[in-house]
């Protein structure tokens, strides 16, 4: 999370002091994590506009930055090298692995590196997609809906920008191929659909957490649901997914075992190595999208100033730093329900509203034809899981893009599934049918 100077002048002068007030005093300049987050926000502020097409966020591509001097110096990926002091990269490490590695390999800047990574993940997953749908049904008017489904998904990403793209474009990569193995049964399909699926999630997940996760969430349900495959090319689907992804998590920890192995023998701060993303401070400031006085605003100046109201010695983001936000959101969900409640109906809300939308006809369709339940539960489970992040946090869409994306590619594939019904009444998917592509 970031934010312009103009709305840090605005945190420091109004809603701190609120927070500080409620919480209790804190002197906030004498105390450490604001000291560092301030001192984090003059760098970026310093630093402008990242020079990139797509948006990133200003820490991440300071980050980047960092990667790649780093590989510069070692060879390591995952490595950051800033002021002559080593640190690791831990959040959302994929891209500070894939992106210095492009730069440094194809002689590039790393911004034009980071643009070129996620155009080509945008244009060869809305291909990859848009070949998906049409192999997968050959009437028109479910065609035409679907190709609006990935195109304006595709569109989309470009607007989102940053690692969140992942989250919806591998479900448009990969869905529409998933269902085509299904459709057609055979333990060969299965299995390769399998092994590319865990082949993505696993550089999914390192790019942006739980993206290719929920995509093999999506893929097993399918599957384990489905009492019209045979059991051999269920297994044998899953257990592709699974090694391919166990092959590409092994290898990607591999890199980080090396970093860390480096770090270890050239900085004496064993912290950088146990950083977890922090888990507590967005639940916490996440509170503040509702009006209320005791969580004001989705700043992250309120979760530093909650901090500080507590101890003046954790570190910004630090272990400590965490628990004392874990016990104020234990203490707001005690004592002031109401706070939690309200937020809680309202994003439900916006995230209902999301789905609603981007299922759009789909949604109408589902009424026109009986439930398919492997599949129609696939969707609901990616949906609800990628509804969390909006819902634990805040629902912007940056932050629901895979649940836009899933709810996208289910209006889509209902309207195929009610046109197959309207057509063929005694349909069973996911039998072939003569009036069916056949692959």
């Amino acid at each position: 999370m970031h934010m312009s100077m103009k709305c840090l002048v605005f945190a420091v002068i109004t809603i701190i002091p609120q927070v500080v007030g409620t919480a209790g005093s804190a002197d906030l300049e004498h105390c450490r994590a604001w000291q560092e987050s301030q001192a984090v926000a003059a760098r970026l502020a310093a630093m402008g506009t990242p020079p990139t097409h797509i948006r990133i966020m200003q820490a991440r591509y300071l980050d980047l930055v960092r990667a790649e001097a780093g590989l510069e110096k070692t060879s390591l990926l995952g490595l950051g090298f800033d002021n002559g002091q080593w640190t690791p990269i831990l959040d959302d490490i994929g891209l500070y692995l894939i992106v210095p590695w492009l730069a440094h390999r194809l002689g590039l800047s790393i911004g034009f590196a980071y643009d070129l990574f996620l155009i080509c993940l945008i244009v060869i997953s809305f291909v990859s997609g848009m070949i998906g749908f049409l192999a997968l049904t050959p009437d028109r008017w479910p065609r035409l809906v679907a190709v609006a489904a990935v195109l304006l998904v595709s569109l989309l990403a470009f607007r989102i920008g940053d690692v969140y793209i992942v989250l919806g474009m591998i479900p448009v990569a990969l869905v529409p191929w998933i269902l085509l193995a299904i459709r057609s049964g055979a333990w060969l399909s299965l299995t390769t659909v399998g092994v590319i699926s865990g082949a993505v999630a696993g550089p999914g997940d390192f790019v942006r957490r739980g993206s290719g996760t929920i995509l093999l969430i999506f893929f097993t349900i399918a599957l384990a649901l489905n009492k019209n495959l045979r059991p051999k090319a269920r297994l044998l689907g899953v257990a592709g997914a699974a090694i391919s992804l166990a092959i590409i998590w092994a290898a990607s920890m591999h890199l980080v075992a090396e970093r860390n192995t480096f770090l270890r023998a050239h900085t004496s701060n064993a912290s950088h190595l146990r950083f977890r993303h922090p888990f507590w401070h967005p639940l916490y400031v996440g509170f503040g999208y509702a009006k209320n006085d005791q969580v004001p605003a989705y700043l992250d100046e309120v979760g530093v100033a909650r901090v500080c109201s507590e101890t003046l010695s954790a570190d910004y983001l630090s272990q400590d730093y965490e628990r004392v936000l874990r016990n104020a959101t234990e203490q707001l969900v005690r004592d002031h329900p109401g706070v939690v409640f309200r937020n809680l109906f309202d994003k439900i809300l916006v995230v209902v509203l999301f789905i609603l939308i981007c299922g759009n006809i789909g949604w109408i369709a589902v009424f026109r034809r009986p439930a398919v339940w492997p599949i129609d539960l696939a969707f609901y489970a990616a949906i609800t899981v990628n509804s969390l992040y909006g819902l634990l946090v805040i629902p912007y869409a940056n932050y629901l893009f895979g649940l836009i994306s899933y709810s996208a590619l289910f209006g889509a594939t209902s309207v195929m599934l009610a046109a197959e019904r309207a057509k063929t009444p005694s349909h069973n998917w996911p039998s072939q049918l003569s009036s069916l592509r056949q692959t």
